[in-house]
């Protein structure tokens, strides 16, 4: 069945609004290493950038993706990073219930100055 990008979010509190059982089925799949924001807001979001190294090895919402059918929704991505990692999961049907596949789980190198 073909798929196609239905809205991507920059937002978490706005992806969380429509698709909180996707972020709660990635949260369970991480076991503990992300727990969706739905308070996160500018002020957060900014304060997870400017965070020294050290501190920011907790996986942050980066990005997420809702791709739906002809009929309705299908599956999710959601994009999670730290300061060491990045994380990609996807969210779909199967046989009837929502369930994440790791897509992708790499480090990260820190950038070096010249």
């Amino acid at each position: 069945m073909r798929e196609y990008m239905h809205r991507h979010y920059t937002k978490e509190e706005e992806f969380l609004e429509e698709f909180e059982f996707s972020a709660a089925v990635v949260a369970a799949f991480l076991q503990g290493a992300w727990q969706p924001n739905p308070h996160c807001n500018d002020a957060v979001r900014r304060n997870a950038k400017l965070m020294p190294d050290v501190e920011s090895r907790e996986l942050v919402f980066e990005h997420g993706t809702a791709f739906h059918t002809q009929k309705a929704f299908s599956s999710a991505l959601i994009v999670l990073r730290s300061s060491v990692r990045l994380v990609t999961v996807r969210v779909k049907w199967k046989d009837g219930k929502l369930v994440a596949e790791q897509v992708s789980d790499s480090a990260r190198e820190k950038e070096r100055s010249v």
